[in-house]
């Protein structure tokens, strides 16, 4: 049988109290007050005792730690799975909240995503916490969807555990950029020969394919898909990819024009930058089209020119064309108005800003940034901004930017550049640099990495050096690359720098794979006819400094881990044996440098290649290993082949341009917490049950505010409720306004799992907590048709901005009920023998609900002998009005109230808006009809200790019980006792004849008279004593004496004579439980 968890609680002294259990105040208090008789009544407060909190004992030993795993969640699952072992998060808080406010932490996880959180009290339950640090390196940090499938999972940034020590405390964290599904499909640029309207128009100039994807053989190239054709876009190599807004939803592909030999711009031209939209509506659609997003050039902005100034139409070696009627007589084999332009003119790599909303291409003319802003569907440009870079890379110099890429995780960017050594010619002079920038501030760039690239690099085939060599126009130049007809090149473009778990991944560009075709002229100068070969391409990794730097790889280590031991030819940047990355797998030196990072991988890194299927004359994809610098076998994806076969832009050369993926927005989520908050603080407590198997319900709100209800879910064995873009029935969409409701009338109803639980105090949290609003309630109370319900509005954020915080806390005490004595009982000052009380009924809704109640006063256990004469309802609060019962008496009619009267939430005594009632009772004792002496018992006249409403009655004991519509009866008693005073009379002195000789007739007696206050409670007495004696004796006129004897001091009436004149004392105070002695001598005689 499972345990009720609420009923648990109760059980153990939690929250609502069982039916003979009511709640009343704590302590106790006894009513005093004066009243005035010859006899007295007396009552004595009940002891009232608290529905009191127990608290559970602590298991734990002070010490005792909580430990667990912090990851980053690349896939936004929430699982720990295997290739997430490199992202383990080092320098995550954690603490730890007990139910007595004490604080352990931080306690700070180490390299391997470790913490150990050793307790500081032996309390608990604990609260468990994990915060990202509040510095600008972790600003970009989310935390991720909560795990629910098997294995280890994380939970939220809040979770509770129920003793210590505690293992598997888990929590993951995500940046929303850098979201990647396991399998995305990658979007690569593919080289033309020729004019965009030429021969191979129809051929795809760009494509994607999965990144799984794989040769079936060493020939055949993988599937490819979105196929658009080389007529629309013509040739570009930068590429960036503007997720969706929606999870689910599909982004958009942008590419640049490139300027490269033997390969036509496209009908934008040299400024153009194209959206390339699939045509079927997702990444796995044939075919898709480019459609020009912008010219920069018609924003001013000079990008330079694929032609001479004096280039003219009709001239083979003239004007080059955009459209083939330009120059029809253009001679594409030599292209010689390229020769001297690729790498320096036009746009280099592109890249997207982390908010999706700039694109950033390099400008290679200017050697500047180009900032495109651009509408969050991808459709329209918002503005162009060019951002001078002259400060660091003058006109004339032989520094040149080309790659450009974007760190989702710091919201950096990189800027890659080349020292060319193009003015000196030395190759040592050539350089390789990596900047980083913020986007908001693209010209104030920082350098990051530096390192030399005139290193011995080894031979190829064991035969050709790969040595690089600096950039240079001069045909003459080149030639030193020639074995036979093959080029075979290596002249270096910094072209890339990806972040990947702290790392840098560079690739490295061959400039001369841009300027060679199949079979064409070496130069314009030089119509010797060459293949090219590509020796230039190459992958390498710099590890992190630690302080914002990176430093390249040294004999294929970096920061103490072994890259790939077998399959390397060619040296490191050392120059010395010993690669991070395999550079062989058919023939040595086929990097394409164009690379692509996939952190949620163990084989996260992708990189364009020669013979990647390991076949020949194809260029593709390769994927390599992170942690080894292996490849993934047995081959990698072709994605052109037969490139030796004319019309060709390449043979072995740069036959592709930037890789970007199609990754989709990360998935968005909110919740997340129901609870007892048995304390009503508002605090969700370590110590407080949840609320399982309550209905939640998700309403999307229009522009005029109204809601349709849109998904409904309920709370599990946690507590915990999600809507998430991955249900099923209904997809959670980012940047949109929802409210939440625990609405459903059942579940309020007789046997609801809230049943006289209602919303607590919302938007407090605990002050000690890094973040209060993920351990607050944020349920406000609303009216509807149904009830009044706790309802939570929220605007969603963008994708991965999950919202964890919309909690819901319950409470059952949500009234509280006071019975109090003002005043009484009081002698009326007419000593008609009646008392008067004065009570005051005090509700108070301490809640956040509106609520009603009934009123009523019970005056029926009052002690026999003791009659209510009178009854009045004095006042009552504005609420109120109308509505005081006239007619109360506190016996036959027991409303205090004829109706329902509405409180207003936290109406509380401490806000001053509690609801007070005073009521007057007065009272007097019951007497002998014959004789009007007093008949009540001295002993019903006093309270009773520890009397309860249905006992015997005694003393002035009275019963209030209000009655609220959505809660059960809370009731208080009230006692006072009466004073009763007793008055014995006794012979002090026999008669005897004063004087036997004189006057034998005449005798003297003295009475004594005890006057007690028998009750405990001060008040005064009129004293009387009536001389009457048998017939014949008569008192000698004037020989009464009263005299007081005890205190002593009382001053008796010398008017007193026993006959006429009746009264020794009037008014006398008498305090409680004293004693008042008289005497009386008077003289008799016989007649």
């Amino acid at each position: 049988m499972t345990e009720d968890p609420v009923r648990s609680l109760l059980e153990r002294g939690y929250g609502r109290p069982g039916p003979d259990h009511r709640p009343r105040r704590a302590g106790s208090r006894r009513a005093r007050a004066a009243a005035g008789a010859v006899t007295a009544l007396g009552v004595v407060a009940s002891t009232l005792g608290a529905a009191g909190l127990a608290t559970l004992p602590a298991q734990a030993a002070v010490g005792d730690p909580i430990t667990g795993t912090i990851w980053q969640d690349y896939d936004s699952d929430g699982m720990y799975d295997t290739f997430e072992a490199s992202g383990l998060l080092e320098g995550i808080e954690v603490y730890a909240y007990d139910a007595d406010g004490n604080v352990a932490g931080p306690a700070l996880t180490d390299a391997s995503g470790n913490y150990s959180l050793a307790v500081t009290s032996d309390a608990g339950p604990w609260r468990v916490e994990a915060n990202v640090p509040a510095t600008p390196e972790w600003e970009e940090w989310r935390d991720s969807v909560v795990g629910r499938a098997a294995g280890q999972s994380n939970g939220t940034t809040v979770q509770f555990i129920d003793a210590v020590p505690a293992t598997g405390i888990d929590f993951s964290f995500q940046t929303p950029g850098t979201f990647v599904e396991n399998n995305p499909f990658v979007f690569l640029p593919a080289f033309r020969y020729g004019g965009h309207d030429g021969v191979q128009s129809a051929e795809f100039a760009g494509a994607a394919h999965e990144y799984d994807a794989m040769s079936p053989n060493t020939t055949t190239a993988v599937p490819t898909t979105m196929h658009v054709p080389f007529g629309q876009i013509g040739t570009t190599y930068g590429t960036a990819w503007q997720r969706a807004e929606e999870p689910g939803g599909t982004g958009t592909v942008f590419a640049s024009a490139y300027v490269r030999r033997h390969s036509g711009l496209g009908p934008g031209g040299i400024g153009a930058i194209y959206r390339i939209t699939p045509d079927g509506g997702t990444p796995a659609s044939p075919t898709a089209s480019g459609d020009l997003l912008v010219d920069v050039t018609d924003y001013g902005i000079d990008v330079g020119s694929d032609s001479d100034p004096g280039a003219v139409p009709g001239d083979p070696n003239g004007l080059r064309p955009v459209f083939g009627l330009d120059n029809a007589a253009y001679d594409w084999a030599t292209d010689a108005q390229a020769w001297d332009r690729v790498g320096r003119e036009g746009l280099g790599a592109m890249e997207i800003s982390n908010d999706q909303q700039s694109l950033f291409a390099v400008n290679l003319h200017n050697r500047s940034l180009i900032e495109i802003g651009i509408s969050r569907d991808g459709t329209q440009v918002l503005d162009v901004t060019e951002h001078e870079l002259d400060g660091y890379f003058p006109d004339g110099s032989d520094l040149r930017p080309h790659g450009i890429s974007a760190n989702p995780e710091t919201n950096e960017m990189y800027l890659t550049v080349t020292d060319t050594a193009e003015s000196t010619g030395s190759r040592a002079d050539l350089h390789a640099y990596v900047y980083s920038f913020d986007p908001a501030d693209p010209t104030n760039l920082t350098e990051v990495l530096d390192f030399s690239l005139g290193y011995e690099r080894g031979l190829f085939a064991g035969l050709y050096s790969a040595n690089y060599y600096p950039w240079s126009t001069d045909s003459a130049d080149w030639t030193h690359f020639l074995q036979g007809q093959v080029m075979y090149s290596a002249v270096p473009i910094v072209a890339d720098a990806r972040y990947l778990h702290g790392d840098l991944i560079v690739g490295i560009r061959d400039l001369g794979g841009d300027l060679f075709g199949n079979l064409t002229p070496l130069a314009p100068d030089n119509p010797f006819l060459v293949v090219p070969r590509s020796l230039g391409g190459e992958l390498l990794k710099a590890g992190s400094n630690g302080d914002g730097t990176w430093s390249i790889e040294q004999n294929g280590v970096v920061n103490g881990q072994q890259g790939a031991t077998t399959q390397v030819t060619l040296n490191g940047p050392n120059g010395q044996p010993g690669k991070f990355f395999m550079d062989t797998w058919v023939n040595s030196a086929e990097h394409l440098g164009a690379t692509l990072v996939v952190p949620s991988r163990a084989d996260g890194i992708l990189e364009t290649g020669l013979h990647t299927a390991e076949g020949g004359f194809q260029v593709g994809t390769r994927r390599y290993f992170q942690d080894t610098g292996g490849l993934v076998e047995p081959r990698g994806a072709a994605v052109i082949t037969n490139t030796n076969i004319p019309p060709s832009a390449t043979v072995k050369g740069n036959g592709l341009g930037e890789l970007t993926a199609m990754a989709s927005a990360a998935p968005i989520e909110i919740g997340n917490y129901v609870w007892f908050d048995i304390d009503n603080d508002g605090i969700q407590d370590p110590d407080e049950a949840v609320v399982e198997g309550a209905t939640v319900n998700l309403y999307e709100v229009d522009a005029d505010g109204n809601r349709t209800l849109v998904s409904t879910t309920t709370t599990d064995a946690n507590g915990e409720y999600y809507f998430s873009s991955n249900d099923q029935n209904y997809q959670l969409k980012t940047h949109t306004d929802y409210v939440v409701g625990v609405d459903n009338p059942a579940d309020y109803e007789a046997g609801g799992v809230l049943e006289n639980w209602y919303p607590t105090v919302p938007d407090t949290g605990d002050p000690n907590s890094v973040d209060a609003n993920r351990n607050d309630s944020d349920g406000l109370v609303e009216t509807t048709d149904d009830g009044d319900f706790p309802y939570a509005a929220i605007t969603t954020g963008g994708p991965g901005e999950n919202d964890h915080t919309i909690d819901f806390g319950y409470s059952n005490i949500d009234y509280e009920f006071d019975k109090r004595t003002v005043s009484g009982p009081t002698e009326n000052p007419d000593d008609d023998g009646t008392w008067t009380v004065v009570y005051e009924l005090v509700a108070e809704n301490t809640g956040m609900i509106p609520g009603a109640y009934l009123l009523t006063d019970d005056l029926t256990g009052y002690g026999d002998g003791v009659e209510v004469v009178d009854t009045e309802v004095v006042s009552g609060p504005p609420e109120a009005d109308g509505l005081l019962n006239p007619n109360w008496d506190g016996t036959t009619d027991l409303n205090v109230v004829t109706g329902e009267v509405p409180i207003a939430p936290q109406s509380t005594v401490e806000n001053g808006t509690e609801h007070v009632y005073t009521l007057e009772v007065t009272v007097s004792l019951t007497t002998d009809p014959d004789t009007g002496e007093v008949t009540a018992l001295p002993e019903n006249l006093a309270c009773t200790d520890g009397q309860q409403a249905g006992d015997a009655t005694t003393g002035l004991f009275n019963h209030a019980t209000l009655d609220p519509t959505n809660h059960e009866d809370l009731t208080d008693d009230e006692c006072g006792d009466l004073p009763i005073v007793t008055l014995d009379k006794t012979v002090v002195t026999e008669p005897y004849v004063v004087d036997k000789e004189n006057q034998p007739g005449v005798w003297e007696i003295t009475y004594g008279l005890t006057v007690t206050n028998e009750s405990e409670v001060p008040t005064d007495y009129d004293l009387e004593d009536a001389l009457r004696f048998g017939t014949g004796i008569e008192i000698v006129d004037g020989s009464v004496v009263a005299t007081n004897t005890v205190p002593g001091g009382i001053t008796t009436r010398p008017e007193y004579d026993g006959v006429g004149d009746l009264l020794i004392v009037e008014d006398e105070p008498i305090g409680a439980l004293e004693s008042h002695e008289y005497t009386v001598t008077c003289i008799l005689y016989t007649s």
